[in-house]
């Protein structure tokens, strides 16, 4: 009787979550994994959009960064890091809803829209890109904090080997400068790098609601 009793506390507790049964939502009536469900895949393809604008732009920050460490532009590019970790998503949202889309009307920025698939024609052979218009602004606002730590981090990382014996070997060797920076200084840079853009992705994941919202 006690095991019986055991299983069927355990399956009272455990077995919901389990199964992805987190009841009814109060506020939607509806089950919440289903909620879930349909809202996922939105919030992953933002975020993945988000993370690759991240990962392109903060690299190459952080490589110019350290190639010209403690000139205007490092100052430059870690000032606009620091500003960037700073800033609140939502007013950024809407500070580029009301400049890009209000004033300027170079792209839409509310509501989900539609994904185009635009041929491009090289004459040999074309080919056809997909092209959302919509996600452009939201996916700026969600990389900004991440951009801006992967930036930092790429710096800080790249300065502790850049002085290091291989690379003054490397340089030695007549190998053109930025030959050395990318093929050595930056692939041995990485390891902290990817750790990091690891982290920054699950917290995308978890923390698009706001800018979702914002963009609706």
């Amino acid at each position: 009787d006690s095991i019986v009793a055991s299983g069927r506390l355990t399956d009272t507790i455990i077995s919901p979550v389990v199964w992805f049964d987190f009841g009814r939502s109060y506020r939607q009536q509806r089950e919440v994994r289903d909620i879930i469900r349909d809202s996922f895949l939105n919030t992953a393809y933002l975020s993945v959009v988000a993370m690759l604008i991240a990962i392109i732009v903060g690299i190459a920050a952080g490589v110019i960064s350290a190639v010209r460490p403690y000139s205007a532009i490092d100052y430059l590019t870690m000032t606009g890091a620091l500003i960037g970790v700073s800033m609140p998503v939502f007013w950024l949202g809407l500070m580029l809803i009301l400049l890009f889309q209000g004033q300027l009307g170079w792209v839409k920025g509310i509501g989900f829209g539609e994904i185009t698939w635009p041929e491009i024609n090289l004459g040999l052979f074309s080919f056809h890109i997909p092209w959302h218009q919509n996600v452009i602004l939201p996916s700026i606002t969600l990389a900004t904090v991440p951009m801006a730590i992967i930036a930092r981090m790429t710096r800080s990382s790249m300065l502790e080997v850049m002085n290091l014996d291989y690379i003054r070997t490397a340089r030695s060797k007549g190998l053109a400068e930025w030959t050395v920076i990318i093929r050595h200084a930056l692939k041995n840079s990485l390891i902290p790098i990817i750790t990091v853009i690891g982290l920054d992705f699950a917290l995308l994941l978890a923390g698009a609601v706001l800018t979702e919202t914002v963009f609706s």
